[in-house]
């Protein structure tokens, strides 16, 4: 997604700034970036299964959810900061 000063809506002058989240939701709704996947009822609760065998690490339900959809869509590389997705096995971008 590139932004430009016209999409403000002020030529430049920071005036009526649209924010962030608006930007993002208006591109992520006209299809103008990557597809959105929700996470479903039964990705929930496998994210739930998941806590109990991994209880030794610090994954967050937030974590599990992530991985459970992860599976389901068959993606092995996650964008992550933290290490979890490494913990669990998956590859993660940037390496840490």
């Amino acid at each position: 997604m590139s932004l430009n000063s016209g999409q403000f809506g002020d030529s430049g002058r920071g005036i009526n700034r649209l924010p962030p989240a608006l930007l993002f939701g208006r591109e992520a709704r006209a299809g103008a970036l990557p597809q959105v996947y929700r996470v479903s009822s039964r990705d929930e609760d496998a994210a739930w299964r998941l806590l109990e065998p991994y209880r030794d690490k610090t994954f967050s339900f937030t974590d599990c959810t992530s991985f459970a959809l992860m599976e389901r869509l068959r993606l092995d590389t996650a964008l992550a900061l933290d290490g979890h997705s490494q913990s669990y096995g998956l590859h993660s971008l940037p390496e840490l």
